[in-house]
């Protein structure tokens, strides 16, 4: 499916499809990083999956396309900083909220590209 920059612009209008393609290309990348730092498997891939969830919410402030393997693994590299109980809720409940709003503006089955299958 297209090449990066494709993904990128489609996920930034709600493609979850799209969205979905790009969380296949770079979960290894993201779990082996932050199994770098954590030494953890779970945690690791934990990690991961809520940087995914930021990436989504934060898709929009993305200027430019190409970017993003070096946007996306700095917003891993926040994610795998601390154990996951000490990690920021409040932040996680908002993204999750608005990830919901965004799927239920979309009227898509974007939970999909967050079913990411280690």
């Amino acid at each position: 499916m297209g090449d990066l920059n494709e993904l990128v612009v489609a996920a930034r209008k709600g493609e979850s499809d799209a969205f979905e393609e790009v969380v296949r290309r770079f979960q290894d990348m993201a779990v082996d990083y932050a199994y770098a730092t954590l030494g953890d498997w779970q945690e690791a891939e934990d990690a991961a999956q809520e940087a995914f969830i930021a990436a989504w919410v934060g898709l929009q402030r993305l200027r430019n396309p190409a970017a993003f393997p070096g946007w996306f693994r700095q917003i891993v590299h926040s994610h795998r900083r601390l154990p996951f109980a000490d990690r920021n809720t409040a932040f996680l409940d908002r993204a999750r909220r608005r990830f919901e709003r965004a799927r239920k503006r979309t009227r898509s089955n974007a939970i999909g590209a967050f079913a990411i299958c280690f």
